[in-house]
């Protein structure tokens, strides 16, 4: 009896799999030479969606715009306290980007480009004793596009 069940179970489950979507397009320069030479490339039409929704970055030029991470050194309604900040900053790490950013009636001050939450913890970890009061933000930063990694 538990055969037979077994074997129902099979034949009405085989019914419902289907191994694959029988939308594909194919996918080569040249059909016959991709063929005789045994290569044949096939590809799900809803692929190159997909992976244009997962892609987190953005190429502009020489620039790669991308998901990362900047520290926000300083906070305040007050356009010039804000200034002395940015230039602290500057006096202190002249090769690091900074900028102040208004979002009324708010500035902020903020600095670096970092790729990593790792990256950006432990830059924030060096400036702690001049500005205590740094966090760090998620945010779209700007990186120059690697020439031998284009895509």
């Amino acid at each position: 009896m538990k055969r037979i069940l077994f074997v129902l179970f099979v034949i009405s489950a085989a019914n419902y799999m289907h191994a694959q979507d029988t939308t594909f397009v194919f996918k080569a320069t040249n059909e016959s030479d991709s063929l005789a030479k045994g290569i044949v490339y096939i590809e799900d039409e809803r692929t190159d969606a997909l992976l244009k929704e997962l892609r987190t970055y953005e190429v502009q030029g020489d620039i790669v715009i991308m998901d990362g991470y900047k520290i926000q050194i300083y906070f305040s309604n007050d356009r010039k306290l804000a200034e002395e900040q940015r230039m602290k900053f500057i006096r202190l790490f002249p090769q690091l980007e900074s900028f102040i950013e208004y979002d009324a009636p708010n500035y902020t001050v903020k600095v670096g480009s970092f790729r990593t939450m790792e990256e950006a913890e432990d830059f924030r970890r060096l400036i702690t004793q001049d500005f205590p009061m740094s966090i760090i933000q998620k945010t779209k930063i700007k990186m120059p596009l690697d020439k031998g990694n284009r895509q």
